[in-house]
């Protein structure tokens, strides 16, 4: 969602394949018709990301008991079931400590800004614009010294 508002989310594609979600997420991301990212969020489900559905209800359900967000609770099982070495994208703080207790990698949006930076797909000016963006106009919230930290790695990986 966060990277759909940040217009980036075109670029995930480049750092990562295949991409794949639940129907849930979906629903959850296209549901608000009139946010600007919609049209981004809606060709990337139309071209490059996938639809798969997690099979083993017993763990959702489970999921579900801790109050995890639908949404996560089946990108979490997917990636669980899965024999693939998964990156999981994931902001929900407790959704990101289960994918670690469960020894699933997990990335945030604040990882992918890194990474796109890192891997010279978007400028460090831009991430830094992009950070400023999340912080000041959107739910996205973090810490001063989580934000500094990401400025600085921004400045490490520009050299």
């Amino acid at each position: 969602m966060y990277l759909g508002k940040l217009g980036l989310l075109v670029h995930l594609p480049k750092l990562y394949e295949p991409i794949i979600t639940c129907s849930r997420v979906k629903e959850e991301l296209l549901e608000d018709q009139s946010v600007p990212e919609h049209a981004a969020i809606d060709i990337a489900f139309s071209s490059w990301l996938s639809i798969k559905e997690p099979e083993d209800v017993a763990f959702i359900n489970k999921l579900l008991e801790l109050n995890i967000h639908p949404g996560e609770v089946g990108v979490l099982a997917l990636a669980r079931e899965s024999q693939d070495d998964n990156v999981l994208i994931i902001d929900d703080l407790a959704a990101r400590e289960i994918s670690r207790a469960l020894g699933l990698k997990v990335i945030g949006t604040l990882g992918i800004l890194l990474e796109l930076v890192k891997n010279g797909i978007v400028s460090s000016e831009e991430a830094k614009g992009s950070l400023k963006y999340l912080v000041e106009k959107t739910t996205f919230r973090m810490s001063t010294k989580l934000y500094s930290l990401v400025l600085e790695k921004f400045e490490e990986y520009k050299g």
